[in-house]
């Protein structure tokens, strides 16, 4: 039995770091900022204050004694980077709440056992050397990292969501094949300086660790980070649009396929529905060469992970199925990690939420069905709903 340190499985907060990372976050910003504790069991809670409040960490003794009974309870602690106009009513906080932005960020995962990710924390730190200097630069205790390029004047909240979004293409753009996953919005928490990253369950890093501030750079002006991002931006805007179009010109072939064969849109979607329902993931990616990796389903991560074919599960995860959000709701879409050209016609990128999502309808049509959906419609209908 393996026997670690009490500093280690209880380490102290340390207030000088959560201060310097409040104050260069929201010093002389108007409004409110919060402080967001996520516990077990998808517990919350949420602390705000006025960013007029903000004081230096050797001025109130109480600020450690209140965070440090925090840390001591296993919170996880995150600050809101954006700042809020009132007190939410509810939760976290809405964009309709936001009053200003203090520039843009990213939160940049090491995932070894997961395809399309950071394999280490060296190939990260590769990666963060082609961007330019981040004003704050934050360990996030998992090997990954928070990064920010705050500007020098605070941006309104729409101002300020477009440039997250532009800056969000940048990031893809310099990161070439490896996933940026999308945190570009001004609602966005990250995890605070100074304070601790408890492990959830079967967590890949199984200790604590603290969440340290690693350096300090220089704050830009927001034109600078504007034209950093904007021919990146517009190409992807250009390619978004150009997705678009190819959806809905498909889509209309396949209204007049339907048609010139009698069926009728209304029933066509009715069976799809039905069969993104009940179909089970399982036999649609087991029959046509994945593998499952891990059923999570009753675990912290609440879904079930695959590999790809061609690959073993010692290579790690390459998609997700089944995920059941807090509030329930099974997700019936399989989310890709991998980034392997070859899962790019399964892709659909309507959301920049989504790394690329692909419903059970589209697997089968593309993977199973060569394209034929009246061939897929009629085999679902003759099995009462689903494929086997």
């Amino acid at each position: 039995m393996v026997a670690y340190p009490a500093t280690q499985l209880q380490p102290n907060v340390d207030l000088a770091q959560a201060s310097r990372h409040l104050e260069i976050l929201h010093g002389s910003a108007p409004g409110f900022g919060s402080l967001v504790l996520l516990g077990n069991n998808r517990h919350e809670r949420h602390c705000f204050f006025a960013t007029s409040d903000l004081r230096d960490a050797d001025e109130i003794d109480e600020s450690r004694e209140a965070l440090q009974d925090v840390i001591d309870a296993r919170w996880n602690v995150y600050t809101a980077c954006s700042t809020f106009a009132a007190v939410p009513e509810r939760g976290r906080g809405t964009r309709a709440d936001v009053v200003s932005v203090p520039g843009v960020w990213a939160d940049l995962d090491v995932k070894p056992d997961t395809e399309g990710y950071f394999a280490s924390e060296h190939a990260l730190l590769e990666y963060m050397a082609y961007l330019p200097q981040p004003t704050l630069e934050v360990a996030s205790g998992s090997g990954g990292r928070h990064l920010y390029w705050l500007t020098h004047e605070r941006l309104e909240a729409t101002d300020g969501q477009n440039l997250l979004l532009a800056w969000l293409d940048f990031l893809r753009a310099e990161a070439g094949s490896v996933t940026i996953e999308n945190v570009h919005d001004t609602t966005r928490v990250l995890r605070l300086a100074g304070t601790v990253r408890w492990p959830k369950v079967d967590d890949a890093v199984p200790m604590p660790h603290p969440v340290e501030l690693v350096r300090e750079g220089p704050r830009y002006h927001a034109s600078e980070l504007k034209l950093l991002s904007r021919d990146v931006h517009n190409e992807a805007l250009r390619r978004r649009a150009e997705l678009k179009a190819r959806r809905v010109e498909a889509e209309e072939r396949r209204r007049h396929e339907l048609a010139s064969r009698g069926l009728q849109q209304t029933n066509y979607d009715r069976v799809v529905r039905i069969f993104n329902l009940q179909q089970d993931w399982a036999y649609l990616l087991e029959s046509t060469g994945w593998t499952l990796h891990s059923d999570q389903r009753d675990g912290v991560a609440r879904c079930r992970y695959w590999t790809r074919p061609g690959k073993s599960v010692n290579d790690g995860k390459s998609a997700s199925t089944d995920f059941t959000a807090s509030d329930g709701v099974v997700s019936r879409l399989m989310t890709i990690y991998s980034n392997d050209p070859a899962l790019d016609d399964l892709r659909d990128y309507t959301s920049d939420d989504a790394i690329g999502v692909c419903s059970k309808w589209s697997y089968a049509l593309h993977r199973i069905f060569s394209g034929d959906d009246v061939a897929l419609l009629r085999s679902v209908v003759a099995n009462r709903g689903r494929l086997a």
